[in-house]
């Protein structure tokens, strides 16, 4: 193991971040302890984890058994320890002020440490436990990193952006208590209702949808959860005869039950297209210049997929390409 230095007393002028340490004293944050006063329901409670390390406070919620808990002020740091943000530490801590001493697994076992002296502009170096400070009561306090051991296996974990579309939250008796919404138990005694509330959200689930499938020109919606299955899209609405062939179509697609848009606006072609792309409806049937042949286009937003059909069997074929997209 690692030999333990002797302790020594540096002058740190206004080094109060574990960066700022880091760098002044060429030591890795890993071999920094870092301290944090609490709050915990009125009364100190020192918090400690290794320099290269975040508290993860629901976890700190569980070991205090309370979420009534805040960092202290730098006016309750002076008036409890006597010293200034950043240079809190385990080593001469007055006596009797902390009310409790917690220490994340991180340290244990970490030798030759750097620690605030607990005095303002001064750490030690070469702290070690046992000869300079006592350990005392060990916690998994720190959040997780990627490459943490499983606590279930061991294997190394890995790490992966989320997001939150739905939660229930566990009110217990937070809100009963002071509505006094009572229930009178088997005993005849009133007790607080034990609450508990769900929710989805619809546009974090409308956003997750998205993050999952677009392209470089916009969205691609799934077709069944798409805000329209089809976009009919007349390419010259002064046009009449595709005006009314794209008329006639969306009608028709209304009456079978489809969800379908019809862009009508007077707008060029291309313009079009791209609002087309970037709204993302699954498919689209374009009446163009081929209506005089008898021809529509179908494109399909996800493969980039074109091609004609003639314009009395399109709707049919949107229902089968529907029924494919649907399975993919």
């Amino acid at each position: 193991g690692e030999e333990e230095k002797p302790l020594q007393k540096v002058h740190t002028p206004n080094v109060r971040t574990i960066e700022e340490l880091a760098k002044f004293l060429n030591v890795p944050p890993r071999k920094i302890l870092k301290s944090l006063l609490y709050i915990v329901e009125g009364k100190p409670v020192l918090v400690l984890i290794r320099g290269d390390r975040e508290v993860d406070e629901n976890k700190l919620e569980r070991v205090l058994g309370t979420d009534n808990f805040r960092l202290a002020t730098d006016e309750e740091i002076k008036e409890i320890l006597g010293t200034e943000r950043g240079f809190v530490g385990p080593i001469n801590l007055p006596e009797g002020k902390v009310e409790r001493i917690l220490w994340d697994n991180s340290l244990y076992g970490v030798k030759n440490l750097v620690v605030a002296a607990n005095e303002p502009h001064y750490h030690y170096i070469n702290a070690n436990p046992g000869r300079d400070f006592e350990y005392g009561e060990f916690y998994d306090l720190a959040e997780v990193q990627e490459g943490d051991p499983c606590p279930e296996c061991g294997a190394p974990l890995k790490l992966s952006r989320g997001l939150e579309i739905g939660h229930i939250f566990l009110l217990g008796t937070r809100y009963s208590e002071p509505m006094q919404a009572y229930f009178v138990d088997r005993d005849g005694k009133e007790k607080p209702i034990v609450m508990g509330c769900y929710g989805i959200g619809v546009s974090r689930l409308m956003s997750a949808i998205v993050e999952q499938s677009y392209d470089e020109n916009g969205i691609i919606w799934p077709i069944n959860v798409a805000p329209f299955e089809l976009e009919i899209l007349p390419l010259n609405v002064t046009d009449e005869k595709q005006m009314e062939v794209a008329e006639k179509l969306y009608k028709e697609a209304l009456n079978r039950g489809i969800d379908v848009i019809i862009d009508d606006r007077d707008e060029r072609a291309g313009f079009k297209f791209k609002d087309a792309d970037l709204i993302g409806i699954p498919v689209r049937i374009v009446v163009g210049r081929k209506v005089k042949d008898g021809l529509v286009e179908i494109q399909i937003r996800k493969t980039g997929e074109k091609f004609d059909v003639p314009i009395e069997e399109a709707l049919d074929k949107f229902e089968e390409l529907k029924k494919e997209l649907q399975k993919a």
